[in-house]
């Protein structure tokens, strides 16, 4: 009879600490798999591999912004000299009407923020439509990198102001890209492009636009 009592007890014992770890596992798997998806929520929102990955571009620029680009390149190396006026032998007959070519408006250097930033950026102009375009490219990757102009000087880079025009997200953090700029829009109103992170707010790089 006692052994029978005594044996009551002892399988209580087991049972509850069977219980025990069952428990004790449970939390084991709730508390991992609250920080695989805190992992999870953070590698999505920080995205930290855009920092050790590039995304180049080599976009083909059309023949008429490469010729204006070649032009601006082409006289800035060319010193102005004086040429002696001339007499014309005979009047011209009247020059056909040729379409306007697109023109480098404004343009300037790239200068990082936040990270290293190299190249060059021009603004150029062919009637109604303008072009932005960042020749050769070098800055980091990183998360939500968009391009805009912005009425701010080039060395005040602490905020975006609210008037700056978003031209749409970076194509690539290496290489040459254009970005199409709407119709309307008063160019003389920008004083530079900034590359900014809308995620975190913070500005990568800077190029002023300086007139041609």
């Amino acid at each position: 009879m006692r052994t029978g009592v005594a044996s009551v007890p002892c399988e209580q014992e087991m049972n509850q600490g069977a219980e025990e770890d069952a428990m004790s596992k449970r939390w084991k798997y709730l508390i991992g798999g609250v920080l695989g998806l805190g992992m999870i929520v953070g590698f999505v929102a920080f995205r930290p591999d855009t920092l050790f990955t590039d995304r180049k571009v080599d976009e083909r620029l059309d023949p008429r912004v490469a010729a204006a680009l070649a032009a601006t390149t082409t006289t800035a190396a060319t010193p102005t000299t004086t040429t002696p006026s001339t007499v014309p032998t005979s009047t011209p007959t009247s020059a056909p009407t040729t379409a306007a070519q697109p023109t480098v408006v404004a343009g300037g250097q790239w200068v990082g923020i936040e990270h290293e930033t190299t190249g060059g950026v021009s603004l150029v102009a062919d009637g109604s439509r303008s072009t932005l375009v960042l020749q050769d490219l070098v800055t980091s990757n990183g998360p939500d990198l968009v391009v805009y102009l912005s009425p701010a000087p080039a060395g005040e880079t602490d905020n975006l102001p609210e008037e700056a025009l978003n031209l749409g997200p970076l194509k690539g953090n290496v290489g040459t890209q254009t970005y199409d700029i709407p119709a309307g829009v008063a160019l003389d109103e920008f004083s530079s492009v900034v590359i900014w992170c809308d995620r975190f707010s913070v500005g990568f790089g800077v190029a002023p636009l300086t007139p041609s």
